[in-house]
């Protein structure tokens, strides 16, 4: 993985990378840095491999200076077998995005707000009086379609099976369903090998293609009430 030194106490020689991804910053010893003729400084870009302590604590088992990596970052199918043993000690089983009923009243009100916008612009034919109504509803629209964090900052890879943090590609792929995830370097490897297909698990469509269908049926749903209100009058 890549990130950057963020904070470093030369006194303790201890400090935080904070990976590419933004996600949570990572615990490093000045024991682990390579070279080790160089002290680190804020703002070093490094290449390192974490792993989880005892506390559950994301921690740099190896880190190097992008530039001066003497050799390569051992994969995780590489790692001794005592960080192996550690991170496949337990499977964890992911539970699927559940929304709640906070969720699914915000998508009602949307929708309720939606109607009530498109029938006040056909009433009208005024958009200063739908848009002040239209605006909450996308807003609580948004609401029900945000992307959600998984409770556990761990998942087993499928294909090494080793316990690993998530990081964005994860966590996104989680919210579009998929329960079956690959750790980084079991990710570039199925990316090197896959053949080109139009299908893919991993593809940022099939969420673009839910939002779009969702944002259908909010449309939809508000022209086939007034598409009734007009037949009836």
């Amino acid at each position: 993985m890549k990130g950057k030194i963020t904070q470093w106490n030369d006194d303790k020689g201890f400090g935080f990378i904070t990976p590419d991804d933004n996600s949570d910053k990572i615990f490093f010893h000045i024991s682990v840095i390579n070279p080790k003729n160089r002290r680190p400084k804020i703002n070093d870009a490094v290449l390192f491999e974490a792993t989880v302590d005892n506390q559950q604590r994301m921690k740099a088992t190896e880190v190097y200076y992008e530039g001066l990596t003497l050799r390569p970052i051992k994969s995780v199918s590489n790692q001794n077998s005592h960080t192996q043993r550690q991170s496949s000690d337990r499977k964890i089983i992911l539970e699927p995005v559940r929304k709640t009923a906070l969720d699914y009243v915000c998508l009602v009100i949307s929708i309720i707000l939606g109607a009530v916008a498109g029938f006040s612009y056909f009433n009208s034919k005024d958009l200063t009086m739908a848009i002040p109504i239209a605006l909450p509803a996308i807003i609580l629209f948004a609401v029900y379609n945000r992307q959600k964090t998984p409770t556990s900052k761990l998942f087993t890879c499928s294909r090494c099976r080793c316990n690993v943090p998530f990081e964005n590609r994860t966590i996104r792929a989680w919210n579009m369903g998929t329960l079956k995830l690959y750790c980084s370097n079991c990710h570039a490897d199925w990316l090197r090998n896959r053949e080109i297909t139009d299908n893919t698990s991993y593809s940022s469509s099939s969420r673009g293609g839910g939002c779009l269908g969702a944002l259908a049926m909010m449309v939809a749903i508000p022209v086939g009430l007034l598409s009734i209100a007009h037949w009836l009058s």
